[in-house]
């Protein structure tokens, strides 16, 4: 698997339109004033294309793996808050100063943070919870002053065109490829069967309030994947397919 934002130094350099984005960086693996200037760099040299995803980290194999330290929720939800402080003042401020401690799936913690910080939010939840955390987070922005409506709301899908048998193949594949359980890959908020049924999903997410979608193709680096999803389900949607 390539690394992230290296990757994304090359799309921006080889692509011209589609936008650029992580789901998520986990900001315990750089400093905020690093990934601050990666980020600006990118952005620049991609003509404004870029989404910075951020997130306070979960993944505890990783952190092991690559040798970071893992702290536990509260500690590092304080860090991600002190981390969007520093990167907001490098991106808005002519000389960017910060003093502080260090340089939750919470609504409570994560979405203030939205409502405080964010241009955007994602979620992973079916759509009673999506709901749920939408409520949370327009009270949010109303106790800190903040337009509701100017925050993307966001969900990512991992997503499998096709009938029973072709989801089953697609599952197997991606697990024997991964390392990943095939229960989780199939339980991580699924958007899968034929093109009818990934709209009507779609669609009743739109209705709950999501704007913006996240489409992850376990499959997509088989031939013909991503545009046989353009071409069978944009349609559905009332959206084009770019030629």
């Amino acid at each position: 698997m390539f690394e992230c934002w290296t990757s994304m130094a090359g799309l921006a350099r080889d692509t011209r339109t589609i936008r650029l984005g992580q789901m998520v960086t986990c900001n315990s693996y750089r400093p905020p004033s690093l990934l601050a200037k990666m980020a600006s760099c990118i952005d620049v040299m991609s003509h404004g294309r870029l989404i910075l995803g951020i997130g306070a980290g979960w993944y505890q194999h990783e952190y092991d793996a690559y040798g970071y330290e893992y702290r536990d929720a509260p500690e590092r939800l304080r860090m991600l808050r002190e981390s969007l402080q520093v990167i907001k003042a490098m991106w808005t401020q002519d000389e960017a100063t910060f003093e502080g401690r260090y340089c939750g799936a919470g609504e409570k913690v994560t979405l203030k943070l939205v409502a405080q910080y964010g241009d955007a939010c994602n979620f992973n939840a079916d759509i009673p919870t999506v709901r749920h955390k939408l409520d949370v987070l327009r009270e949010h922005c109303d106790t800190v002053g903040r337009d509701y409506d100017s925050i993307l709301k966001t969900v990512e899908f991992y997503t499998i065109l096709g009938d029973n048998r072709e989801i089953d193949r697609v599952v197997a594949d991606h697990a024997r490829r991964t390392g990943k359980d095939e229960d989780y890959i199939r339980a991580w908020h699924p958007l899968h069967g034929d093109a009818e049924r990934i709209a009507e999903i779609v669609n009743d997410y739109a209705e709950a309030g999501i704007e913006y979608f996240i489409v992850n193709l376990p499959n997509a680096a088989e031939g013909g994947a991503i545009k046989r999803f353009a071409e069978e389900v944009f349609p559905r949607l009332g959206l084009r397919v770019a030629s």
